[in-house]
């Protein structure tokens, strides 16, 4: 268990937006500006959908997209493998320790455990205010690696420093970790 200090347990948000204001300011000082626009997005995404940073680096290029005034992300959630038995008679899926259907009664105990193979999706819709600095920064973004010549896969590349200030972006693999 974490414990919290009584500020941080009586909020309503994890961050205020004044706090969230001054990190895109932050992000606003990079020098690169591939990083700058990487940053504000990375953090601008985070706040607008509330997903998980392990899903929101795994976003792709692809599934982002302008239309009708909206800003459409679609998120592949990871299948989180869920095993069940199902039932001969009925096609229903059932608890992995059932021994009997729960819809038509049949006996599960020759039945094999399978794995559900359809990955979920969860599509978030956001507005698109033009003076919104937070849906600004995705659309930069968007549009700076829309128009490399080669363009990544993942929306948030995966990066690898060089000597002094250089790096090389990685087309094919997404950001992880504390990058």
């Amino acid at each position: 268990m974490v414990r919290l200090s009584k500020e941080r347990q009586n909020r309503k948000t994890t961050i205020t937006q004044e706090e969230f204001k001054q990190i895109l300011e932050r992000a606003g000082h990079i020098e690169d500006r591939f990083m700058r626009l990487r940053s504000a997005a990375l953090q601008s995404v985070l706040r607008l959908t509330g997903k998980r940073r392990g899903e929101v680096a795994a976003l792709s290029l692809d599934s982002v997209k302008v239309e009708g005034g909206f800003l459409w992300l679609t998120f592949a959630l990871e299948n989180k493998k869920r095993l069940s038995k199902v039932c001969e008679n009925c096609e229903n899926k059932n608890r992995v320790k059932a021994v009997y259907c729960s819809n038509c009664g049949l006996s599960l105990l020759e039945s094999p455990v399978k794995s559900s193979s359809k990955p979920d999706v969860s599509v978030k819709k956001i507005p698109l205010i033009e003076t919104d600095p937070v849906t600004r920064s995705i659309l930069e973004y968007v549009e700076l690696l829309n128009g490399m010549m080669v363009k990544p896969k993942y929306l948030f590349p995966r990066t690898h420093q060089l000597w002094g200030s250089g790096y090389i972006i990685d087309l094919n693999e997404h950001i992880r970790g504390r990058q």
